[in-house]
């Protein structure tokens, strides 16, 4: 257990580092020597910072990855808390850092997925703070999945449990009411195999 929580703590740390990365550099768009991020343009000549008077897929962006670092955030230190077995009331850290995860890829790809498609008929070179951003969101993802993958194990026990007693009352030819047994079974079974 202690593989999957380093390297879900590794890989979110990653993740959040890329992002931080991506959002913070000027390196976004690239046309001959000038090169734009979300906040600055820089050229020869140096930086200027971008205000707010701006297209609308530039405020969704900058939304978007502001709400999907934070999520971030909270995922790589409940991930870290996990470590310390620090508890929040009755909320599970891997619960809350996988949604946290989920959600910051979720925003991610709302974000860059909105840039891509306003800025990309009239950009011809993306820079590297560009492909940052599009390289932390399948990161938050596995992030996600690391610990949600645990989370459907857990509930894979329940229906695991119903098909051992359903294929038990076909063996001991017990009466099952609500169902027939052989049905019941195979629906218990079905759902414990999608869980795990």
């Amino acid at each position: 257990m202690h593989v999957l929580q380093i390297s879900a703590t590794v890989c979110s740390f990653i993740s959040l580092l890329l992002l931080l990365i991506a959002l913070g550099s000027d390196y976004w768009i690239n046309i001959n020597d000038v090169h734009t991020g979300l906040w600055r343009v820089c050229s020869q000549m140096g930086c200027v910072q971008i205000g707010m008077n701006l297209p609308d897929f530039f405020h969704t962006t900058r939304a978007f990855m502001l709400i999907g670092m934070i999520a971030g955030a909270v995922s790589f230190f409940a991930l870290c808390a996990t470590f310390f077995h620090f508890q929040l009331g009755s909320i599970s850290q891997a619960k809350i850092a996988a949604v946290a995860s989920l959600l910051a890829g979720l925003c991610v790809m709302i974000a860059m997925a909105t840039f891509t498609g306003f800025s990309g008929a009239d950009i011809t070179y993306y820079g590297w703070s560009f492909g940052l951003g599009w390289a932390s969101f399948p990161l938050y993802l596995i992030t996600g999945f690391y610990y949600a993958t645990r989370v459907f194990m857990l509930m894979g026990l329940i229906p695991g449990v119903v098909s051992l007693f359903g294929l038990s009352a076909i063996l001991f030819q017990c009466h099952i009411r609500i169902l027939s047994k052989a049905m019941t079974s195979a629906i218990a079974s079905l759902i414990a195999g999608l869980c795990h």
